[in-house]
């Protein structure tokens, strides 16, 4: 029990009574007045007064006393000790000693004569001052009782000590907590006191929870006047309160001055972080496009502990919403583990998101066609690439010269590079395919030759069409008349437009109805046919067709014969009527000439007359 200085004190207070808002005092006998103590004060001599006597370690053990019961005493005056077993049991030791020295003699062990009750005297020291009495019993059957700590002041007779100031609890210099907040579980508060005028006896403390009575934990004599208390282990809501006591021994009052209390409130909790004990950071990496590994998965990584919680309850989430999976880069994702209170803890790891090859060998876009003054290049959108930001690049490649917006004919060969995307590393250069650039096919591409014939009967004249450029395509010629109505047939003297139709080729687009020029077809002016004008005279109706006749000569002089058509002639019918002379020389050409020819009456009508028969006849014709 040497230097033992945390004790629970038991108190020098027989009664307390509350008188007109004094408070009343009576201790050893001797009732006095003391105003201005508040109710912590009143609180704490209550609890004092409460815990007297409850000393013993077993309901079965023995209790011990002194009388007087502490307080003032003259030197060497007398002090009983009794101790006394309740169930009947027999004293077997009373142990007692000086102000915390077991040795030297001040221990002393009665061995008695086995009585229930046993009462020995003892005298108070000498010298002046504050003496602490420590005493226990124990039975024949080894219970022991607890310590009685009995304070007694050594004072001459006639001295008188009146103390004026009150010690009191020194926040400043203190790490008391301010009401109302968080205290970690065992959290280490220091307490300290001050007193102007003399030393700090002690210092009390304790923890209640509500509705909670329970004595004051006292320390004696505290180091540089101050001490380090813990707050409770289990969380809850608890109430600290202190106070403490100078070593001033009032006289007046037989008691030591004490300071107001401090009650201050706290919710007493696991304020303790866990630790992240270790994160294996080796497989933080994906390739673009891939999922993002889950939480849970991410979470099997980490190591960690707690103070109360058990590892395996320890809660760890992973945030990787800060990871673009779509997207290259270095993210950072955060490891959080969190105990049972709500305490956690946060770590940031890197997370690298690499970039994937991207193969444009799948890319082919044949052979793309576009004319000449309106050329239309390859739209990036058109290569179908994946998603993902990049920087593409297309080149038009002819004759080994690059270029980025082709505009002459030709056949280029289409290149395709790739930058570092989001997504994907750099490919290419890659031939994707061709742009073909052609011309547009105009009339002076198209020869027209043989395209003015002289009329010739039932033969077709056509003209040389032909395209000049090789590259053009398949040529269709197509004839129309003045009304530009198509002729498939053309025998008969005119001025047909030519217009033509191509298919396309490697260096021109097809094209359709291109007007290229004019067939023109005319009469044959030397080849002239000659009527006999004789025969073409006016003729009796009734009477006989004439016998027409007509001369032709061709351009060399030679007689052509004539042909007469009188086919529409009708000779019993008045009118006029058209002869038809045809002539056609050794090349077939044909002249046509259109006479006409009418048809008169020109005799008076006859009467005939018969008198005897009395018949008259008229002839008409």
């Amino acid at each position: 029990m040497k230097n033992r200085r945390l004790l629970t004190i038991s108190s020098l207070l027989l009664t307390l009574a509350i008188i007109a808002g004094v408070v009343v005092y009576s201790i050893h006998g001797i009732s006095l007045e003391y105003a201005g103590l508040d109710t912590e004060e009143i609180m704490i001599l209550k609890e004092l007064e409460a815990v007297y006597g409850s000393n013993t370690t077993t309901s079965n053990a023995p209790k011990v006393s002194c009388t007087p019961r502490g307080g003032r005493v003259l030197p060497g005056s007398k002090i009983t000790i009794q101790a006394t077993d309740s169930d009947g049991d027999n004293i077997q030791k009373i142990v007692y000693y000086w102000d915390e020295d077991m040795s030297n003699g001040n221990e002393r062990t009665y061995i008695t004569d086995l009585k229930s009750t046993q009462t020995i005297d003892i005298t108070a020291p000498q010298t002046a001052g504050e003496h602490l009495l420590y005493v226990y019993a124990s039975d024949v059957n080894g219970n022991v009782s607890s310590w009685l700590y009995e304070p007694y002041f050594v004072v001459t007779e006639n001295a008188s000590v009146v103390d004026t100031t009150k010690p009191e609890i020194d926040l400043e210099n203190s790490t008391i907590p301010a009401d109302g907040t968080v205290v970690a579980l065992g959290q280490k508060i220091t307490v300290a006191a001050k007193d102007p005028e003399s030393g700090i006896y002690y210092i009390g403390y304790k923890w209640t929870k509500e509705g909670e009575t329970k004595p004051y934990t006292i320390v004696y004599h505290p180091a540089g006047n101050k001490i380090e208390i813990e707050a409770p282990t289990d969380g809850d809501t608890y109430t600290l309160r202190v106070y403490c006591a100078n070593t001033t021994f009032d006289t007046t009052r037989n008691l030591f001055t004490t300071s107001s209390a401090i009650k201050r409130t706290y919710n007493v909790k696991d304020t303790v972080k866990p630790t992240i004990v270790n994160i294996d950071d080796s497989e933080f990496t994906m390739a673009a496009g891939e999922d993002v590994p889950s939480s849970e998965t991410l979470a099997s990584k980490v190591t960690a502990s707690d103070n109360l919680t058990v590892a395996e309850d320890l809660i760890i989430t992973v945030d990787t919403s800060a990871i673009d999976p779509n997207k290259a880069g270095t993210y950072e994702i955060t490891f959080t583990v969190t105990d049972d209170a709500g305490n956690s803890v946060s770590e940031v790891r890197n997370f690298e998101v690499t970039r994937i090859e991207l193969d444009l060998s799948d890319i082919d876009l044949g052979t793309i066609n576009t004319t000449e003054g309106a050329v239309e290049l390859v739209d990036e959108e058109d290569l179908n690439l994946p998603e993902g930001s990049r920087a593409v690049t297309i080149k038009y490649v002819l004759d080994d010269t690059e270029y980025s917006e082709p505009t002459d004919a030709g056949l280029y060969t289409i290149v395709l590079s790739v930058a570092d995307g989001d997504k994907y590393f750099a490919a290419g250069p890659e031939e994707i395919g061709y742009l073909r650039i052609k011309k547009t096919l105009t009339a002076d591409d198209v020869s027209v030759t043989n395209n003015a014939y002289v009329y010739a009967k039932d033969t077709e004249r056509l003209a040389t069409v032909t395209l000049i450029p090789e590259d053009a395509g398949e040529l269709t010629v197509a004839y129309y008349d003045a009304q530009n109505n198509p002729v498939s047939n053309i025998v008969n003297a005119g001025e047909y437009t030519i217009k033509v139709t191509t298919t396309g080729g490697d260096g021109y687009n097809a094209i359709s109805d291109l007007v290229v020029g004019t067939l023109t077809i005319s009469k044959n002016e030397t080849l002239v046919i000659t009527p006999v004008e004789a025969t073409l005279a006016d003729a009796q109706v009734f009477g006989d067709m004439p016998e027409f006749a007509a001369t032709a000569v061709d351009e060399n002089g030679e007689e052509v014969t004539v042909t007469i058509d009188t086919t529409n002639v009708d000779m019993e019918t008045v009118g006029s009527y058209t002869v038809v002379f045809t002539a056609e020389d050794d090349n077939h050409t044909l002249v046509t000439l259109n006479r006409t020819f009418t048809v008169v009456d020109t005799k008076k009508p006859v009467i005939t007359v018969d008198d005897e028969n009395n018949i008259y006849s008229i002839e008409v014709h």
